[in-house]
């Protein structure tokens, strides 16, 4: 939820105040009431699936046609984002996670989220779930990244890739 969707207090049903930005707290006005909607992003991985020197980037049902990104999902309540990383893998393609390396945090304020950026070495056939309709294998050489969202973990494998890292995630 984004903190200018917050307008009542879930603890007592008074009004919020505050400017509704996203970054700007919002408190409740009653009496005795501590609440404060805080705005805080919401942890997401984002998984770079690597299988023979290619990269694996999906359509998700919800996105625009022709729109395709890394496997991501929600760090669920008191789990650890590698964990998330390999469970989305699984749960969204059923490929086993072989090797998981961390790319980065990166910022994704306009959908008030964290990514945390993961590359997979992979193994398996893809299965698609339900939440996603295709899919493709892109060549690292062909593989370029984009200037918003999920692009700086594409951005991240690829610098990391060209200073001799992660070689190991690639045969």
């Amino acid at each position: 939820m984004k903190l200018q969707d917050y307008q009542f207090c879930p603890q007592c049903g008074s009004p919020l105040q505050g400017q509704g930005s996203e970054t700007d707290r919002r408190r409740c006005v009653a009496e005795g009431c501590s609440f404060v909607a805080w705005g805080n992003p919401t942890p997401v991985v984002a998984v770079l699936c690597i299988q023979n020197d290619a990269v694996l980037l999906a359509h998700n049902v919800t996105f625009p046609p022709g729109v395709i990104a890394p496997i991501a999902g929600f760090v669920e309540a008191g789990e650890d984002p590698a964990h998330t990383a390999k469970r989305e893998v699984m749960e969204e393609l059923s490929l086993n996670t072989e090797t998981l390396e961390l790319l980065g945090v990166f910022p994704f304020a306009h959908q008030n989220q964290v990514i945390i950026g993961y590359a997979a070495k992979v193994s398996g056939e893809v299965v698609l779930n339900e939440e996603l309709d295709s899919y493709k294998w892109v060549a690292l050489s062909k593989l370029k990244a984009w200037d918003f969202g999920t692009g700086a973990v594409v951005a991240a494998l690829l610098a990391q890739r060209a200073q001799g890292r992660l070689s190991h995630l690639f045969s």
